[in-house]
């Protein structure tokens, strides 16, 4: 017998109920620059003068590895080091959002998690389709292991954070990543786009549809790319996970990704991985980034960064500016 889904959290049905009727189309169809302004419009700018107290300095920077200089923002906490760093991967289809829309997030880790965070500004689709993001989400990688002591941390407290396409590609970068050059030491992976292929629709997953899901590949990989159950682009069918670090997945029940997050997360556990599975059956698709809208997103997103501290042994300890870069 099917589990039954769990009623979608009230705050969260609010804001779908709040949405105008789905027409059928997807946003990732619209010329880039339209959805973006669509995306875009919906973006709270942070209040500076509440995050004053947990937040000790932002600064842009380029992170450049391999040729390519990929645009970043830093986060310091009011603690100090050294600290944890955590490179932040943000969803958006591979299309939408960017360092000033994440912003949110970005400071939510980086106090809540007690790390410094370096958001990562990778190339969009599709003007710049597959391998550009992973290419950027690699360089960005390995920039910061070489820089962690600079920015106030260790090349041994590195830790990558991805969120839906994000989440792909924290991944194929951790997957990618030469071991040689460093250590990888947490994995936070936030109902992330394990495979690129096809999903079944389902009614009670807003936000988030086949379509859209159709439309994301295409724009990402093209359309000539051919098959997609394979790695890359589609982690899920990597060859080997065994050499991945601790990891901590987060799976949301109104999610049409719920059925691959959960197939990797077998996939994991069979592999001999480090795993902490988070299922909040009453969330969306993109609660990570409703945690000022929703107590439940709330909740779970403590949970998960009380779980990924817990893997990097964060402890709280005295206010101070953080170290530049």
């Amino acid at each position: 017998m099917t589990k039954a889904r769990a009623p979608l959290d009230p705050d969260l049905a609010a804001i779908v109920a709040g949405l105008p009727p789905s027409d059928g189309s997807s946003i990732f169809d619209l010329p880039p620059d339209v959805a973006r302004g669509i995306f875009d419009g919906g973006v709270v700018p942070p209040d500076e003068v509440a995050w004053s107290a947990s937040i000790g300095r932002i600064e842009d920077a380029l992170a450049e590895a391999d040729g390519l200089r990929v645009p970043v923002r830093v986060y310091w906490p009011k603690r100090d080091g050294p600290l944890p760093l955590l490179l932040f991967f943000h969803g958006g289809g591979f299309m939408l959002g960017g360092l000033d829309q994440m912003d949110d997030i970005a400071r939510r880790l980086c106090r809540d998690v007690g790390a410094v965070v370096v958001s990562v500004g990778y190339r969009k689709a599709p003007e710049h389709k597959y391998p550009a993001a992973a290419d950027d989400a690699l360089a960005a990688v390995r920039w910061a292991l070489r820089n962690a002591t600079s920015l106030g941390s260790s090349p041994e407290r590195v830790a990558l954070v991805g969120e839906s396409s994000g989440g792909n590609l924290a991944l194929t970068a951790a997957l990618q990543f030469d071991a040689s050059a460093g250590r990888i030491a947490a994995l936070m992976l936030v109902v992330p786009g394990v495979d690129l292929g096809p999903v079944e629709p389902d009614p009670d997953c807003p936000l988030l549809a086949a379509n859209d899901m159709a439309a994301i590949a295409r724009n990402y990989l093209g359309a000539d790319f051919g098959p997609t159950d394979r790695f890359p682009p589609s982690p899920l069918y990597a060859e080997d996970l065994s050499g991945l670090p601790p990891t901590v997945l987060a799976i949301a029940g109104h999610d049409i990704l719920a059925p691959s997050n959960e197939a990797f997360a077998r996939r994991l556990s069979e592999a001999g991985v480090t795993l902490t599975v988070r299922r909040f059956g009453d969330m969306f698709h993109p609660f990570f980034g409703f945690a000022g809208a929703s107590a439940g997103a709330a909740r779970a997103f403590d949970t998960l960064t009380g779980d990924l501290a817990g893997l990097l042994a964060t402890k709280v300890a005295t206010p101070s500016q953080g170290s530049g870069i």
